[in-house]
């Protein structure tokens, strides 16, 4: 949102229409010229859109302001097996990334304590932040509520990445103002 508020700023006669949706979906609103350009994580090879990395973002684990693991600053997966989990809904790619650092840390979703599966990051936060469980959220995505107090968040070990890239149709042509976006 502050990307696009500066890109609105800059460019106030440009209509901005932000969705989110899973990356699946996304790419399915490009392929059908929905819309021009999307941005998503990039978990696998898009062979047929053009990509641009945008950037690499940490993932944290996020606590309740009052749970036991507050005040740590980091904390491995397997200290963590018996919490209760709030999870993104199936399909989700951010699931899908959470899923494989489980695998490569030896351990399968399927052992974690799966307390709910929301379908957005909002709804995930306010839950945390009643202390219904713990869950993995992109750091970028927890400032605000940080900044509040409201939420705790704690470097995984291994420390969790994931790559975002802006994705459109490929276009001889493309329109100058999505280029001035990317």
């Amino acid at each position: 949102p502050n990307i696009l508020a500066s890109f609105q700023n800059a460019f106030p006669d440009v209509h901005i229409q932000l969705k989110v949706a899973p990356s699946n979906n996304i790419l399915v609103m490009i392929e059908n010229s929905l819309v021009d350009v999307g941005v998503i994580e990039l978990d696998t090879e898009l062979k047929k859109f053009a990509t641009t990395l945008f950037h690499d973002q940490e993932l944290v684990l996020c606590v309740s302001k009052n749970h036991r693991l507050a005040t740590q600053k980091t904390v491995s997966v397997t200290d963590l097996l018996r919490e209760p989990w709030i999870m993104r809904e199936e399909g989700s790619s951010t699931r899908d990334v959470i899923a494989e650092y489980f695998v490569k840390q030896g351990i399968v979703l399927e052992r974690l304590n799966l307390a709910m599966e929301l379908g957005s990051p909002e709804a995930i936060k306010a839950a945390v932040e009643s202390g219904r469980g713990i869950s993995i959220l992109p750091k970028g995505s927890v400032t605000k509520e940080l900044q509040l107090g409201t939420l705790a968040c704690l470097h995984l070990n291994p420390i969790l990445t994931r790559t975002t890239a802006f994705v459109m149709k490929p276009q001889k042509f493309p329109l100058k103002i999505v280029a001035e976006l990317i």
